[in-house]
């Protein structure tokens, strides 16, 4: 069985159900808490990347996973 994405992991986590409600302010609290749990190395840096320009509408300025997870846990927890 393919593993899921790493957008349909967070949505699914989150209890989305669409995968656009992940822009939303109101999801914004359990992404975060979802995001903080996972480990950054179970999905590459390019999937990272475009997860993080998914849910926030712009590129991530980090380069690698770990990175990329710090900075959209900082993006969303100003948002909130």
């Amino acid at each position: 069985m393919p593993k899921q994405s790493l957008l349909e992991l967070l949505a699914n986590q989150c209890g989305c159900p669409y995968l656009s409600d992940l822009h939303t302010q109101t999801y914004r609290p359990v992404l975060r808490k979802v995001v903080l749990r996972l480990a950054a190395e179970s999905y590459s840096d390019q999937e990272w990347n475009d997860s993080f320009t998914y849910i926030l509408g712009r590129k991530a300025d980090a380069q690698t996973a770990e990175e990329i997870k710090r900075e959209l846990i900082h993006a969303i927890s100003e948002k909130e």
